[in-house]
This record gives structure tokens, C-alpha cells and sequence, in this order.
């Protein structure tokens, strides 16, 4: 294999470890954001939640779980397909 082949193959593996860590982030926002959006009151030092009648939930979380899975999900695929397609490579026998 030569040295170019190897610089783009290496090029690659570090685009795809660095779109799965944006993924992972993304995922970890989600989870991180409360799953219940309510009225916040601040009483002797310490924050209560008092849901405002109905419990709604954050409009916020769904989209960061679910785009940070589906780019964590398309790094690691495209990392796959890089090395699957390295392994596959036929090197030419010299004689």
C-alpha cells in the first residue's frame, strides 16, 4: 500500500472518530437537558420545579438524542466501511 493511500485511509478513520464524538456530544446534551419543562421558583436557597397545571415535556431533548444517535450511528458506519474497504484491498504479488 502506498504512502498516499495510507494518508487518505488515515485522513478518513480521523474524520469518522471525530463526527462519532459530535454524535456522542449531541447524545449527551440530550440526556443531560431536563426531560420535564415546568415553571422554576427560587424559595430559601433552593430551586423547586412547580409544573405550570400540565407537565410538559422538553422540546429540546428528542432532536439531540435523536440527530446525536443518527451522526454517532453514520461515523461509526463510515469507519467501518473505511476499514472493511482497506482489509478488502488486493496488494498485486511481485514475482
Amino acid at each position: 500500500m502506498s504512502q498516499s493511500q495510507l494518508t487518505m485511509l488515515s485522513k478518513f478513520v480521523i474524520f469518522s472518530i471525530l463526527v462519532g464524538v459530535v454524535g456522542l456530544v449531541l447524545v449527551v446534551v440530550g440526556l443531560a437537558l431536563p426531560p420535564i419543562v415546568g415553571v422554576q421558583e427560587v424559595c430559601a436557597c433552593r430551586t423547586v420545579t412547580i409544573p405550570n397545571g400540565r407537565i410538559d415535556p422538553n422540546p429540546l431533548q428528542q432532536p439531540f438524542l435523536f440527530g446525536g444517535a443518527v451522526v454517532l450511528i453514520g461515523g461509526l458506519c463510515f469507519l467501518a466501511l473505511q476499514l472493511f474497504r482497506h482489509q478488502s484491498v488486493k496488494v498485486p504479488v511481485k514475482d
